[in-house]
């Protein structure tokens, strides 16, 4: 307390300031660090303070000491504390919540499948705003073709009975692709049926669609110029997400009941 008053009043020598003056920037800092939530985040931010505190101090001795040992400390107390500083800020900031996502200027279009409500909706990213008309089926998944001329949906028939549960749909009815048009929705659909209960559906740049029928253990390719299906490849037990490589030579087709991947040559 006499040194601060001391160095408060301008009579104590300079170093004597510099080192009052080291310890009120580090009380603060210390404080409010070791307020923090984590027990072990308060630590590292209330050591970090003090660290530098001890830094500053070592600094002001090399200046105006004479002592040829406190000088050696000093250096090695810059030199472990700048280490253990980095460490922890590191570690803070590994620790750390990540930031928000800024999206910035967001456009575009985005297309959900409601099976329990057997719609489409589109989502404007722009605006918010969501668009949401009823189709023939309980939809499964959806895709929109590469070009963006198609907007595919897969299901069994919708039964009209919203509330019901498995998905709202009829098991034994013969699932459908339905094809929209994705900037109209409104348009008529045009529905093609493909086979036993469809969950996935992926679209190539060759005007073809790929439906997994889980019920059937096969996949149906789909001609969407004539909306026929044009061939069934068999697949492992319940054929369901499917995928088509990079170049579209490869579709990969995950069979859920015997643990198997299905690799088709396009």
């Amino acid at each position: 307390v006499d040194a601060s008053k001391a160095a408060g009043d301008g009579s104590a020598p300079e170093f004597t300031r510099a080192y009052v003056d080291s310890m009120d920037a580090m009380h603060g800092p210390m404080m409010e660090g070791v307020r923090a939530d984590d027990p072990d985040t308060a630590f590292v931010r209330g050591m970090i303070p003090h660290h530098q505190g001890a830094i500053d101090m070592a600094r002001i001795v090399q200046q105006h000491g004479d002592d040829p040992q406190t000088k050696a400390w000093a250096e090695q107390i810059i030199a472990a504390q700048e280490r253990e500083i980095a460490e922890m800020e590191a570690w803070l900031k590994e620790k750390g919540s990540p930031e928000g996502i800024d999206f910035g200027q967001t456009g575009g279009t985005v297309w959900s499948a409601d099976e329990g409500g057997s719609s489409i909706s589109a989502i404007d990213l722009g605006t918010g705003a969501v668009t949401t008309v009823p189709i023939p089926v309980a939809p499964h998944n959806v895709d929109l073709t590469p070009d963006g001329r198609f907007l595919l949906a897969v299901g069994t028939p919708a039964s009209g009975d919203h509330g019901s549960e498995g998905h709202g749909h009829d098991g034994d009815a013969a699932g459908l692709l339905v094809m929209l048009d994705p900037q109209d929705l409104s348009k008529p659909a045009v529905s093609v049926e493909i086979g036993a209960h469809p969950a996935h559906v992926v679209a190539d740049t060759q005007g073809r669609a790929y439906a997994s029928l889980s019920g059937a253990d096969k996949v149906a390719v789909v001609d969407l110029a004539n909306a026929s299906v044009i061939e069934r490849i068999e697949t492992g037990a319940y054929p369901h997400g499917l995928r088509l490589s990079p170049d579209g030579t490869e579709l990969y087709v995950a069979n859920v009941e015997d643990g198997s991947v299905s690799v088709i040559d396009t």
